[in-house]
């Protein structure tokens, strides 16, 4: 008994949505269960049980060596992009150096406010050193214009006079050689006004005239991003944060058996549950409880240390798998046309 024809329909002149759907071309959607959510106590980078908990402001939880080692790559390649910033920004501070000496100041003190101290001042005392070399050398470049400029009209005039006279010219004495016809144009030589022309003619069809787009390196930003939030991170801005481990369950094995519990009301703290950290000893509550209690005493309940509405950070919550929680539970990735690229070949054919 032959098989259906849905089985094999792969022989038709057009792609069907099976079919498109199996190569996995263009923006793939996948949806999201709770095991690919990150959990509350778990660090955003590494997405381990976090080590020495750090928290922004924005309520976004890191290791302390985690976030520490990506503050100082965010340095690095920071320094990195300023290095063709850096080299344009010479190359026109030469150009015009000798305008005005203000305007300079004031766009290397503005400007250049990336470089380290050391080197704005470095930038600075240059200009002494360097505005009588500017001025010499454009001096001679004006002089070696105007010598130039009588050397092409003399070529010239030479020119006309031997093309457009009367009389025949020769240079040599002896005019026994050619002497019964002119020179012309061939006996001059070449003068450098044709190829001046030529290099000036504004045919931009050609390869050699073809206009090039000013390159222009802008300056890049200088702070450091928070790699969850993308909103600016400083380091002195992260501030410790204190989980009340609970106690009175039985002895855990490992650091991912842990349960934390909130220091007010002992509820045991669950990816359902909003907290909040206050930033100024960095002890966390559940929200019902720093609403209720520290909004109104202004003091924290483990430590009795003052605080105001400003210190109490909500943090980020953990996923629970409901679309109705609030979670992204929606994947999305662009994926080319090619061999392995395909959903049926990365997940087995769903029963129909």
């Amino acid at each position: 008994m032959p098989q259906r024809h849905s089985k094999n329909n792969n022989d038709l002149a057009f792609f069907t949505y099976d079919e498109k759907r199996k190569l996995g071309y263009g923006t793939q959607k996948e949806r999201l269960g709770k095991d690919s959510i990150k959990p509350f106590d778990v660090c955003c980078l590494c997405l381990k049980p976090f080590i020495e908990p750090m928290s922004c402001t924005k309520g976004h939880v890191y290791c302390k060596e985690c976030i520490l080692e990506c503050l100082l790559a965010q340095k690095k390649d920071i320094q990195s992009l300023f290095t063709p910033f850096k080299r344009e920004w010479f190359a026109k501070l030469n150009g015009n150096l000798e305008e005005n000496l203000e305007l300079w100041l004031l766009y290397a003190l503005v400007i250049v406010a990336g470089f380290p101290h050391n080197r704005r001042l470095m930038i600075i005392a240059c200009y002494r050193k360097q505005s009588a070399h500017v001025a010499q050398q454009k001096h001679e470049k004006e002089e070696e214009e105007e010598r130039l400029t009588l050397q092409k009209a003399r070529e010239l005039d030479a020119f006309d006079q031997q093309n457009h006279g009367a009389v025949p010219q020769y240079n040599d004495k002896n005019h026994n050689t050619d002497k019964n016809g002119f020179h012309g144009a061939n006996s001059v030589k070449t003068t450098s006004y044709e190829e001046e022309a030529l290099r000036t003619m504004k045919a931009f069809w050609l390869p050699s005239a073809t206009p090039e787009a000013p390159k222009k390196v802008d300056a890049p930003s200088t702070d450091t991003i928070c790699p969850e939030g993308n909103e600016k991170l400083r380091l002195k801005t992260l501030f410790p944060i204190c989980f009340t481990e609970d106690t009175g369950a039985q002895k855990r094995s490992t650091s991912l058996d842990k349960t934390y519990i909130c220091p007010s009301c002992k509820v045991t703290l669950t990816n359902t549950l909003s907290l909040v950290a206050l930033s100024s000893c960095g002890h966390v509550f559940c929200k019902k409880c720093a609403d209720k209690f520290m909004a109104v005493d202004k003091v924290c309940l483990v430590c009795d240390k003052p605080c105001k509405e400003r210190n109490l950070i909500n943090l980020s919550k953990g996923g629970t798998g409901f679309a109705g929680h609030g979670d992204h539970l929606e994947a999305k990735d662009f994926k080319h046309l090619g061999s392995g690229s395909g959903l049926g070949l990365v997940r087995p054919a769903q029963k129909t």
